[in-house]
């Protein structure tokens, strides 16, 4: 709904948006001056909200971090012009993001106050979030840009996996939060028994019409089920 004032002005003016942003990423590292605005923003509203809460009443710059990354994915991807400025790129982006990760976290904790290593921290999370997924999005262009029979499946996935890992991830982390290990190893039990259990929710979503429903997904055919259960009954042989 918030957005919604942005996609009628895409309607509208669209066409000189579009012609816009393709002058800017002709320039090389184009992408760097798309992330003024983000930047601008936290300058702004950090020091008035330094907390990443996910309150929208008290958490102004994390909100506003993502609904600039909400607009510029729509934006950027809708286009197919803008989307080959994505793949040309891909270098660049992957470089910079790089760059980006490793003052995080092997440079930014030599500095002295702690006062340049906060801001130096929030600029270099900004950078290594934009350019790290533009990266991504332009190498596997290159390396994913194909079908095969499991896309479908794998494709009516993405809604449900996302609404089901979150308060997965938070159920196990509150489990893990008191244990006397390192973090290391928290973090693998994470991985692995969060993918198992949204992998097993999932299944089960997947099999009756009631849940699928639930999760937004169309009901499936008698005859799509035991297309599926061949399937799987084939790859266990």
């Amino acid at each position: 709904m918030l957005a919604l004032p942005f996609f009628l002005l895409m309607r509208k003016h669209g066409a000189k948006v579009y012609k816009f942003l393709e002058n800017v990423l002709q320039i090389k590292g184009g992408f760097a001056l798309l992330l003024l605005p983000v930047i601008l923003s936290q300058i702004i509203l950090l020091p008035h909200f330094p907390r990443e809460t996910h309150d929208i009443v008290n958490d102004w710059a994390y909100f506003t971090f993502n609904f600039f990354f909400f607009l510029y994915g729509f934006v950027l991807l809708s286009d197919k012009k803008l989307v080959e400025c994505i793949f040309q790129q891909r270098h660049i982006n992957l470089g910079l993001g790089i760059l980006a990760t490793t003052a995080m976290f092997y440079l930014i904790p030599l500095l002295a106050t702690k006062g340049a290593k906060d801001i130096s921290w929030e600029l270099s999370r900004m950078l290594m979030s934009w350019f790290l997924p533009l990266a991504v999005f332009g190498y596997a262009q290159k390396y994913l840009n194909f079908d095969n029979k499991w896309r479908k499946y794998l494709n009516e996935a993405i809604y449900p996996v996302y609404l089901l890992h979150q308060p997965i991830i938070l159920i196990i982390g509150y489990q893990l939060m008191n244990l006397q290990m390192g973090v290391l190893i928290k973090a693998i039990i994470m991985l692995v028994s969060a993918s198992i259990s949204v992998f097993l929710l999932y299944m089960l979503i997947w099999r009756f019409n009631a849940l699928r429903f639930i999760f937004g997904m169309h009901p499936r055919k008698r005859k799509d089920l035991a297309k599926r259960v061949d399937i799987e009954e084939t790859k266990a042989a």
